[in-house]
């Protein structure tokens, strides 16, 4: 049977309960960083301008309005994901 890296790392002196949970975080943040990886970009074909700022969907509708908000929605969906992948 194949030793886990637990057990490894007990053998190395590691009390047991904190090699476990060692293992687990690693584990974890192996998952974690797949997981960031698999995100990609957003690609943008509102059409609209990107700001930092959603704007009040007026009474009558109109589709700039709209498309700038999803430009800029999409805008920072993707710097999110680019700070993550950094």
């Amino acid at each position: 049977m194949a030793q886990t890296n637990t057990d490894r790392l007990v053998e190395l002196g590691m009390p047991p309960a904190l090699a476990s949970e060692l293992t687990t975080q690693i584990a974890n943040a192996i998952e974690q960083k797949a997981q960031i990886a698999a995100l990609v970009s957003l690609t943008d074909n509102t059409g609209g301008t990107a700001s930092n700022t959603l704007a009040d969907v007026p009474g009558s509708y109109t589709e700039a309005t709209l498309a700038n908000q999803l430009a800029s929605l999409a805008g920072k969906v993707n710097a999110v994901i680019a700070a993550l992948k950094a």
